[in-house]
């Protein structure tokens, strides 16, 4: 049970997203989730590739994750196969496919993934950050998460 309010969770924050660092609890689960801003990592005429880095606990052991959003502005939608970085597969798991930014005038279909980490990747990566590359049906989408993400994360988590 707490698994799936886990990923209820990381569905409602990959729909509502800042761009800012945040720390919101949600009043009905108790959950708690700290998250870096939105990191744009790479974009092109079609798409726009962003991650954020998020940390969830409900008052015991929590849960690290990268949160991974590729939007394309032409019909297709990303279809993500493969997460990857330093020649290491990650495991990537999609969690949304959605439009976005229909109100703004410019739909594109957004695919929203999730990446689990391990505290110990999280204080490395506080350190040095994460180059990472998602491979798609129709592109690859490549960037650098810059240390100070996870950093700011690390820092409000109570270390994790």
């Amino acid at each position: 049970m707490h698994r799936l309010c886990l990923i209820a969770g990381l569905l409602s924050l990959a729909a509502c997203a800042s761009t800012g660092p945040a720390t919101r609890r949600n009043p009905h689960t108790g959950i708690v989730t700290h998250t870096s801003g939105m990191v744009v990592l790479d974009r092109g005429l079609q798409y726009t590739f962003d991650v954020q880095v998020a940390y969830q606990h409900a008052g015991g052991p929590g849960r690290w994750v990268l949160l991974t959003a590729v939007s394309r502005t032409d019909r297709n939608y990303p279809a993500i196969v493969a997460a990857w970085s330093q020649r290491q597969r990650l495991p990537y798991r999609k969690i949304d496919r959605r439009f976005a930014g229909c109100p703004s005038g410019t739909c594109s279909r957004q695919e929203v993934g999730v990446i689990p980490l391990t505290p110990d990747l999280v204080r490395i990566f506080a350190r040095t950050g994460l180059t990472l590359q998602l491979q798609g049906k129709r592109g690859s989408y490549a960037g650098h998460i810059p240390a100070q993400a996870f950093a700011s994360v690390l820092a409000r988590s109570a270390g994790g």
